[in-house]
């Protein structure tokens, strides 16, 4: 399995209480935030000039949703793992997600239990609920 503390991470959320979770739930996990960002462009512009390997990125952000977001970063960012965290519980979005370059889809209602996995998966990890 791979090293939890290699793993960089791009928080992407408008909401500043929820991003403070995100960060605190990562770290407390042992995993690095490297960068935050507080909208769509925002997060285009910082996987840029980071390099992150895994954006944990909402939908609803303003002036560039994530999905939008996800495509634009697919393609400056090819090495890049995107794990949405979303209150929108909606197969037609989250299928919307995964085609736009997100690599996995949590539900904020079950991130403090499901996105550490989540992120474990993507970057080849392993999911410790097995």
């Amino acid at each position: 399995m791979r090293d939890l503390t290699n793993i960089r991470i791009l928080v992407v959320d408008d909401h500043a209480i929820w991003r403070s979770f995100l960060i605190a739930h990562l770290e407390r996990s042992g995993l690095q935030v490297i960068a935050v960002a507080y909208d769509g462009v925002q997060a285009v512009f910082q996987a840029r000039v980071v390099q992150p390997d895994v954006i944990v990125m909402d939908i609803n952000l303003p002036h560039l949703d994530g999905i939008a977001a996800a495509a634009a970063i697919r393609a400056a960012v090819p090495s890049a793992k995107i794990v949405f965290v979303s209150g929108i519980d909606s197969e037609e979005v989250r299928l919307a997600a995964l085609a736009a370059g997100g690599h996995d889809y949590v539900l904020k209602s079950a991130a403090g239990h499901d996105l550490v996995n989540a992120i474990k998966r993507v970057v080849g990890g392993g999911d410790d609920t097995a």
